[in-house]
């Protein structure tokens, strides 16, 4: 079975006690982690997650969040279904940092610091914009995205390849709104404009790469207790300097999902782990038919809906 983790995107006010998880995370096991979350962002994690606000989709908060509510999820479900084999884990970008952490490659203290600097490095990135882009074959996408980029002063390229029939782009204000206009006539179904403020997966981030780089340095990865399928080339890496290498380069590089979801077989169980369902609504798109969400299944594995 594939373990999956989702990205940005998944975040939710009232994360935890619409899991069940409020008392969990409020328990002795994770006093460190709320209390590191808390200095460093500066405000009371678990009465910002358990509220009505939006500072939850600021990424300097997102990522953090995420990544412990979905570390929740997985403690959960491991609960509740002991014993399991055959596993391979998975992440959608930021997911693929919780996909270590429950893989054992990180400690999940180190894991949320980690994300946390990573937020802050994105966050004083050139501005940018995204969106997403429905019903288009990837390839005429990147098309027009390199013609555009040869064209104009900025860039734009696909920094999610999701389905074969969903990507997200990703670069300058100017070259993402252009990009818009030219892939609506070239026959998109729909474009959505993402509520975000930078360019994820994209040129735009290769400063913040080199700066990421160095602080992940300080950090001790172990080998995965399980496979890790990473973002950059939708490959199994046993090379614990090469795993942290294409963390590095996934800031700037596109997420290969689509890749990733092609070599799973799909007789097995596909399990998105984490807040919301976007991943098992991404694994239907890829044709993917076993699938199911601790979000929306529950966490006990039964007969999928």
């Amino acid at each position: 079975m594939l373990l999956a983790f989702p990205g940005q995107g998944s975040q939710q006010n009232y994360m935890l006690s619409s899991a069940n998880l409020l008392e969990l995370a409020s328990s002795q096991d994770f006093h460190e982690h709320i209390d590191f979350m808390g200095d460093s962002l500066k405000t009371n994690i678990i009465d910002l997650i358990e509220s009505e606000n939006d500072l939850i989709n600021d990424t300097r908060f997102t990522q953090p969040l995420l990544l412990f509510c979905s570390y929740l999820h997985y403690v959960r479900f491991v609960e509740q279904n002991p014993n399991l084999t055959n596993i391979k884990f998975t992440g959608h970008s930021l997911g693929e940092y919780t996909a270590l952490v429950c893989s054992e490659s990180l400690k999940l203290i180190d894991g949320i610091k980690i994300v946390t600097e990573r937020a802050k490095l994105m966050s004083n990135a050139p501005g940018g914009a995204m969106s997403a882009v429905l019903g288009l074959d990837e390839k005429i996408i990147e098309d027009v995205c390199n013609e555009l980029t040869n064209e104009m002063a900025g860039s734009v390229e696909i920094g999610n390849y999701n389905t074969p029939l969903q990507s997200v782009i990703s670069g300058n204000i100017e070259e993402v709104a252009e990009a818009e206009i030219k892939l609506k006539d070239a026959g998109a179904k729909k474009i959505i404009r993402l509520n975000v403020s930078v360019a994820s997966h994209s040129k735009l981030m290769k400063d913040a790469s080199n700066k990421f780089e160095e602080f992940m340095s300080k950090f001790d990865f172990m080998m995965p207790k399980y496979p890790i399928i990473q973002n950059v080339d939708a490959s199994e890496e046993k090379d614990i300097d090469l795993i942290k290498s294409k963390l590095v380069k996934q800031l700037f590089m596109p997420v290969r999902w689509s890749k990733i979801m092609s070599l799973h077989n799909n007789d097995q169980l596909f399990i998105e782990i984490g807040p919301g369902s976007v991943l098992a609504g991404l694994a239907k798109g890829n044709k993917i038919s076993n699938v199911h969400s601790t979000s929306k299944n529950g966490f006990k594995l039964g007969i999928i809906k």
